[in-house]
């Protein structure tokens, strides 16, 4: 699957006709889907990407700044996890912590585990 969405033949990949073509009307984008299964391969860094691509096409799509999230705090560097805290900012500016999605749960508990990771009090000497 990765690869159909990835190759080309003979014209565009399924991902750059759909955002030639306007995906808003499909539930999902198919680069929503291949960034989905990046994260699953373990690659943040080639997800992370394709969640960039579909946030210049959707802006505010909470599957995506969810999936971005998640992609620049698995990076495991102090510049990736800053951009994870601009989506998750982002996220609590869409839709704040009063959903009943599990996702919002855990953006709650990484933006907790963010802010004791800051505090003075819990840094190693």
């Amino acid at each position: 699957m990765y690869r159909m969405l990835r190759e080309e033949s003979g014209n565009a990949a399924a991902p750059d006709r759909q955002d030639k073509d306007g995906g808003e009307s499909v539930g999902i984008p198919l680069r929503e889907i291949l960034a989905d299964m990046l994260t699953e391969l373990k690659r943040p860094a080639d997800s992370l990407a394709e969640y960039k691509t579909v946030l210049k096409n959707s802006p505010n799509r909470f599957d995506a700044l969810y999936g971005a999230m998640r992609s620049e705090a698995s990076i495991h560097s102090s510049a990736a996890h800053k951009e994870a805290q601009a989506y998750s900012n982002q996220l609590m500016v869409c839709c704040g912590f009063g959903g009943d999605r599990p996702e919002l749960k855990e953006l709650a508990s990484y933006a907790t585990s963010r802010e004791q990771d800051l505090r003075p009090d819990v840094l190693d000497d």
